[in-house]
């Protein structure tokens, strides 16, 4: 049978885990909330742009349906740089 100096002992290890399990479980649900936070403010942005790229879609259409050619310029990589 354990002594009394041993189960307080025990005790009071029981009582620290207790508390460090505690103040963990505390960190941890502050970091989650904070990265729910952070996903909703990203899904929000997220929401604005794919907006923003459908109106311009809709601009890019409105031209090409006009029959509104592209710049040379913009024709890609593999067009030639060189004017002559």
């Amino acid at each position: 049978m354990p002594t009394p100096n041993e189960l307080e002992r025990r005790i009071t290890d029981l009582e620290q885990a207790h508390a460090f399990a505690e103040r963990q479980n505390e960190q941890l649900n502050e970091s989650l909330t904070e990265i729910g936070q952070r996903v909703m403010s990203l899904v929000a942005r997220v929401k604005k742009l794919e907006t923003r790229l459908e109106g311009v879609a809709d601009r890019v259409g409105e031209f090409t349906d006009r029959g509104v050619e592209a710049p040379p310029h913009s024709a890609g990589p593999d067009v030639s740089r060189d004017p002559l």
